[in-house]
């Protein structure tokens, strides 16, 4: 019986962190509680530290530069503790996958500012640059002098002031005139297909198990069910049975974008 209302006790806690998870992200509460099915067993053979993650981006979100796995990496490690825990995968994805243009804003700009002194130099997107376009040519030294090219109208196009460096402001500015800049120094997002491909699929893939009536009604309103084995839809526990669901997007997440912190 204590074994029951333990693992009672934490479905319930782990629905209400997706509850609230929900709320800070794009997310609905089913596809957090799928994400977190997702993080769990990612995790079942060792923490998510940086080659884990770099693995799951690879082969989920076919990711395959190392430069950007690794800056990708230090955006969803918002505490900086080298491990990417069940919050910040949640919320990375959240903006990996569905954020606004303002967030991809904050979001490609922290990749590109290597040094972290929110201002991007043409040594930064060189080395941005460099790894993805040696890895579609093959050959370093043929390569060298078009990357060299391709930052010059990269800052031509980004640097507003013309003082040799691209502000946050430069970037934003420039971005929102033509989102197609968005990834000028490098690619840092995921494709298209990929994206689709896992936003059509992981909920099904990743099924988060059931939550009964009685589990989480008592605790937020102080009713309770007198039929027993009353099953709810997780997403739906707070909304009524013939209420519509609203978009899992949502246009103003409470999560700042990491190139803003």
């Amino acid at each position: 019986m204590r074994e029951e209302d333990e693992r009672t006790r934490k479905q319930r806690q782990s629905y209400f962190k997706a509850e609230t998870l929900s709320r800070k992200t794009h997310f609905s509460i089913d596809e957090v509680r799928s994400l977190q099915v997702m993080y769990a067993e990612l995790i079942a053979m060792g923490k998510m530290d940086r080659l884990r993650f770099r693995e799951v981006m690879y082969s989920t979100f076919d990711i395959t530069d190392d430069v950007m796995l690794d800056r990708i990496f230090r955006v969803f490690d918002g505490n900086n503790d080298t491990l990417v825990d069940e919050t910040e995968w949640v919320q990375g994805l959240s903006t990996l996958l569905r954020g606004t243009l303002e967030e991809y804003i904050g979001f490609c700009y922290f990749i590109y500012d290597i040094n972290g002194d929110r201002l991007l130099g043409r040594d930064e997107l060189f080395f941005c640059l460099k790894n993805c376009l040696i890895r579609s040519a093959g050959i370093e030294e043929d390569v060298e002098e078009s990357i060299k090219d391709i930052v010059e109208i990269a800052m031509k196009k980004l640097d507003a002031d013309k003082n040799g460096k691209i502000s946050f402001s430069d970037f934003e500015t420039a971005v929102k005139d033509d989102p197609l800049l968005l990834e000028a120094c490098g690619p840092c997002l995921p494709p298209a297909k990929a994206v689709n491909d896992f936003l059509t699929t992981f909920t099904t893939t990743y099924k988060p198990p059931k939550i009964s009536l009685r589990m989480i009604l008592p605790k937020r309103t102080g009713l309770h069910t007198s039929r027993p084995g009353n099953q709810l839809h997780a997403g739906s526990a707070f909304h009524g049975s013939n209420s519509q669901r609203s978009s899992p997007v949502r246009k103003s997440p409470d999560r700042k974008s990491p190139g803003k912190h």
